[in-house]
């Protein structure tokens, strides 16, 4: 009893350091499930249609509303590759559309949290990077994979993020394979520089 009256300063000081440790502990852990919520995700999936004519979707999964930037598709042939903007910028009128078409049919605009638009098919996509005339066949046999990459803005980032997703074109086009199960986020300080040059990109 005596040598704790005779040590209480510093039994109370290591009491002291010890709940100010637990409270930087549980201050970093409150912090990363913060930044963990606060992170970006977006979903990018096909559905509905084999093979090149599967619809491919955005899906916000992010607790905030993103602002869909720019979709671009790089098509992989033997030949080469071929990347293209597949935003659509022609003129549509507001009184026309409903606001979430509009979204729909230019690939562009606000996705509030837990929504999804239609980005179009695959198909869709060869024909844009590739410039395939109207009248022409999509060229299916020379397409081995379809990478679509999606650039959205939130106003918890001073930059634009990323998200991508990779197809396999098999069977002449007949069947699709996503290549990985997830879609691959871009948040990252480097990741965010790779978005821009995707941006920079004509």
């Amino acid at each position: 009893m005596s040598w704790l009256t005779q040590h209480s300063d510093v039994i109370s000081a290591a009491g002291t350091v010890g709940m100010f440790l637990v409270w930087v502990v549980y201050a970093q852990m409150f912090y990363k499930d913060y930044r963990r919520r606060r992170r970006p995700r977006i979903l990018i999936d096909d559905m509905a249609g084999p093979g090149a004519e599967s619809t491919c979707t955005v899906v916000n999964l992010s607790s905030e509303i993103i602002y869909l930037e720019r979709i671009i598709a790089v098509v992989e042939t033997a030949n080469g590759d071929y990347t293209a903007p597949i935003t659509e910028r022609t003129p549509i009128s507001s009184s026309e559309q409903p606001d979430r078409e509009i979204v729909s049919l230019t690939r562009q605009g606000p996705i509030p949290p837990g929504e999804l638009i239609s980005i179009g098919t695959l198909e869709d996509m060869v024909n844009v990077a590739m410039d395939v005339p109207s009248d022409a066949d999509t060229p299916l046999d020379d397409v081995s994979c379809v990478e679509v990459r999606v650039v959205a803005t939130m106003s918890s980032e001073d930059n634009p993020v990323g998200a991508y997703k990779r197809f396999q074109m098999l069977e002449q086009g007949e069947r699709s394979e996503a290549t990985t199960l997830g879609t691959h986020q871009m948040y990252k300080r480097r990741e965010k520089q790779e978005v821009m040059r995707w941006l920079r990109r004509r």
